[in-house]
C-alpha cells in the first residue's frame, strides 16, 4: 500500500518531496505550518509542467460542485472562499458550529 503525500510514516521522506515531481525542490529548512504552505503554494503557482486537469471547465466545475454539496446540502462546513486554479485548489471552509474551548 502506498503512503499519501502527507504520511509522516518515514520521518525522512515529508509530505512535500511525495508531492512533487522530480525536477521541483522543496525547501529543506525547517518551516513552520504557513511557511511550509506558502512554499508549496509558489511551486504550484510556478509549475511549468504537469497536470492541469483543473483547467478544464468540465473538471473544474465538477471540484466546485462536489465543495459547494459538501457545504451547502451536507453541512459540513461554511463555505467562505474557494478558488480553482489549473493544478489545486484553495479551500478556506468554516466550521457550521461552535467548539467549547
Amino acid at each position: 500500500m502506498g503512503r499519501t503525500p502527507w504520511s509522516a510514516a518515514d520521518p525522512q521522506v515529508g509530505w512535500s518531496s511525495m508531492s512533487l515531481p522530480s525536477n521541483r525542490a522543496f525547501p529543506t529548512d525547517a518551516l513552520n505550518s504557513g511557511q511550509a504552505f506558502a512554499a508549496m503554494d509558489r511551486l504550484l503557482d510556478e509549475a511549468r509542467s504537469g497536470a492541469f486537469h483543473l483547467r478544464q471547465p468540465a473538471i473544474a466545475n465538477m471540484i466546485v460542485e462536489a465543495i459547494q454539496y459538501n457545504a451547502n446540502i451536507l453541512g459540513h462546513s461554511l463555505l467562505h472562499a474557494v478558488v480553482v486554479m489549473p493544478n489545486h485548489v484553495h479551500l478556506l471552509p468554516l466550521q457550521p458550529w461552535h467548539c467549547p474551548n
